[in-house]
């Protein structure tokens, strides 16, 4: 079982420049199943693809999804940290 308590997990928006388009990341939070889940507002027909990586250095696309939405992670717990980022597609 994982220590959540030493678990590092952020969330990226990327490219930078849609920070200022008003792209809100909600809170992360864990799930009481062991899972991690944020909220993803953005514009409505816009594509995002969530990204994940445990160096920041290697990304690996995990889902995608348009507009606004919930990002749940049942995988995060088995891996010692986990980094998000969402980019445009």
């Amino acid at each position: 079982s994982s220590d959540l308590s030493t678990q590092v997990v952020a969330v990226v928006v990327s490219p930078s420049s849609l920070v200022s388009n008003n792209i809100v990341i909600g809170t992360p939070q864990f799930l009481p199943n062991s899972g991690f889940q944020f909220t993803l507002n953005g514009f409505a027909g816009q594509t995002y693809v969530i990204q994940t990586s445990t160096n920041l250095i290697d990304w690996v696309p995990i889902y995608t999804n348009t507009g606004s939405f919930i990002f749940n992670d049942t995988n995060a717990p088995n891996v010692s940290q986990q980094f998000y980022r969402a980019v445009t597609q």
